[in-house]
C-alpha cells in the first residue's frame, strides 16, 4: 500500500473505530471501504466509495464527530479532482456498497 493509499486506511479505520452503535449502517459502509482497499481495488475506486458514504450524512453530523471531518476534508479534494470516468467507475462499485446493509 502506498503513502496515499495508507493514509486513506488509517482514517476510515480511525473513523471507524470511533463510531459508536447509533451509526451501525456507516460503520458497515466504512468496513466495506477498508475491504476493498485490501483486496487491491484502485485508489480512485475507494476515494470515490468513501466520498458517496459520507455524503450520505448530513454536514452536521460531518463535522460533529472529528474523525469523519478529517476522512471528509482528506477525501472530498482528491474526488473534486477526479475525472467524470473516474467518478464513474467508482460510483457503479459504490452503490452496490453502500446499499448491501438493505
Amino acid at each position: 500500500m502506498d503513502n496515499e493509499s495508507q493514509t486513506l486506511f488509517n482514517l476510515i479505520d480511525t473513523a471507524y473505530n470511533k463510531l459508536d452503535q447509533t451509526h451501525e449502517q456507516l460503520k458497515q459502509n466504512l468496513f466495506n471501504c477498508a475491504v476493498a482497499m485490501n483486496q487491491d481495488v484502485e485508489f480512485d475506486e475507494v476515494v470515490t466509495k468513501t466520498y458517496l458514504v459520507l455524503r450520505k450524512l448530513s454536514a452536521e453530523d460531518r463535522i460533529k464527530i472529528p474523525e469523519l471531518k478529517a476522512l471528509t476534508e482528506y477525501v472530498a479534494p482528491i474526488y473534486n479532482q477526479l475525472d467524470a470516468k473516474a467518478r464513474r467507475k467508482g460510483a457503479l462499485g459504490g452503490g452496490i456498497i453502500i446499499v448491501g446493509g438493505i
